[in-house]
């Protein structure tokens, strides 16, 4: 694993750990086994390195769902399957503590999350509200899951 990848990986294993504000990036680098200049040589800062782990959710979230669009799954399986991988995969994401830190410390973060989610769950429910009647559950209405899932 290349220098910039064991940078975000440290960060997401702290991030779960013990929150946004609670690691230096000291103990980022020490997780990473690598030195802080290192770390600066790739990173300008903890944010840019924050904002990078989020970003490299959102492309892993987005390739899941493209993935399960194109085997044609159903609506019901796409969706359980997406909250089940932020649950798992994305927990460092999804905890209160950290949508708190998120919010109050890097607002523009907490916006680029939001813009994301709603654009994703839009595509995700446009491409399976597309698709034949078969392949849509009955009864499914596309405003009321996508406010289900928002919330």
């Amino acid at each position: 694993m290349n220098s910039p990848d064991r940078v975000l990986e440290a960060c997401q294993r702290l991030w779960q750990k013990r929150g946004l504000k609670d690691f230096t990036m000291d103990e980022l680098a020490a997780e990473a086994g690598l030195s802080k200049r290192t770390v600066y040589k790739h990173f300008r800062s903890k944010e840019e390195i924050l904002t990078r782990v989020v970003e490299r959710m959102m492309e892993d979230i987005s390739a899941e769902s493209q993935r399960l669009l194109d085997e044609g799954c159903p609506a019901e399986a796409i969706f359980q399957h997406m909250m089940d991988y932020l649950l798992v995969r994305g927990s460092f994401l999804t905890s209160q503590r950290s949508l708190e830190e998120i919010l109050r410390y890097y607002p523009h973060l907490w916006q680029k999350i939001s813009d994301f989610r709603l654009q994703r769950l839009d595509y995700v429910v446009n491409s399976v509200t597309g698709r034949s009647e078969a392949s849509t559950p009955p009864g499914i209405d596309a405003r009321i899951a996508k406010a289900v899932i928002i919330s």
